[in-house]
């Protein structure tokens, strides 16, 4: 495909990939700066799940590193998506920040990515699908969060940490960037992208469906904003295993990746910078999230910041989540 016949989203998501990449190195490189101290040495798995395992060395950092890093990687995904689009709608968790200009990346077409895209695209009988043909960049609003998972960096689990790129077209999410900053491949190489856009699949890993009829349901939710509208949920959800884990693009990937079958957290608490990108590529994956009754989030650049109805988020059986999610009087 000629760079003249990309559409405007495809060439924004390809920016995303390579901006997301490098929003992760800053949080690195801040954990690794001093700005931390080691508490334990252990190795931990997460429960009911054989196949994550934690860090080794348990750090904490302290606020103001959280916050230094928080800061930095959202002024490199802003300020260097809108040196290529001024124009574009961008939200993002930490609102109107200023920032290093090393941190800007100078030019965020990274032909290897749009090389990737392209590809794709090239292979793919029916071309690029309409909605993303079609959008023009006042369609397109995008949702940053910089850093998901911000406690959990600063108490020692970074591997609970994301990076979250959203990219919705008139309010619907249609294309996102999840990158780990922390993951650790069998190769050795730190750091996990995933991405997907509508039409075009999940990339980045394998989606894999969990056998519930075989090995029962497993269940994540909030590590740390408990309430009683979540314990009831799990509760009628009867799996097999709840799992309290940090971040919410954290474990969009954990259901992507056959850990998890859903996210229960039918209480306010989350906004639409966590999961916007999220959102995105469960729908790309075949699966959903949506608030607690079922409904889409609207995601223009002017809607509400607070997923206020709660988030249910799964690859498959979405409609029973749903109804575990339900207040007593409408059982």
């Amino acid at each position: 495909m000629a760079l003249a016949a990309r559409p405007v989203v495809l060439e924004l998501l390809a920016a995303s990939i390579n901006v997301a990449r490098r929003a992760g190195g800053i949080i690195r490189d801040v954990l690794s700066s001093g700005e931390l101290r080691t508490v334990d040495k252990v190795r931990r798995r997460l429960p009911s799940l054989p196949t994550v395992t934690a860090v080794t060395a348990v750090t904490t950092t302290t606020a103001a590193a959280a916050g230094k890093a928080d800061r930095r990687a959202q002024h490199c995904i802003i300020e260097s998506l809108r040196r290529r689009w001024p124009a574009l709608a961008i939200i993002g968790e930490e609102g109107a920040i200023g920032g290093s200009e090393h941190d800007v990346v100078a030019e965020v077409l990274d032909a290897a990515d749009q090389g990737v895209i392209d590809a794709i695209l090239t292979e793919r009988s029916g071309g690029c699908p309409s909605t993303l043909q079609k959008a023009t960049l006042d369609q397109i609003s995008v949702w940053v969060d910089p850093l998901d998972g911000t406690k959990e960096f600063t108490e020692g689990f970074p591997e609970n940490v994301t990076v979250l790129i959203g990219i919705a077209i008139n309010g619907t999410p249609e294309a996102g960037v999840i990158h780990q900053p922390f993951f650790k491949a069998a190769n050795s190489v730190t750091g996990r992208t995933i991405w997907a856009a509508h039409g075009l699949g999940v990339h980045g890993t394998e989606v894999k469906w969990r056998n519930v009829a075989r090995d029962g349901r497993i269940v994540a939710t909030t590590r740390s904003h408990p309430s009683p509208a979540i314990e009831r949920a799990l509760a009628a959800a009867q799996p097999a295993s709840i799992v309290r884990i940090g971040g919410a693009g954290n474990k969009i990937v954990h259901i992507l990746d056959g850990d998890f079958d859903a996210y229960l957290f039918p209480s306010p608490g989350t906004s639409k910078w966590d999961t916007c990108a999220g959102e995105a590529i469960l729908r790309a994956a075949g699966g959903h999230l949506t608030d607690q009754s079922g409904a889409s989030y609207d995601y223009s650049a002017k809607a509400e910041l607070a997923n206020a109805r709660g988030v249910v988020a799964s690859l498959s059986d979405h409609a029973f989540y749903l109804s575990c999610t339900k207040p007593p009087a409408q059982l």
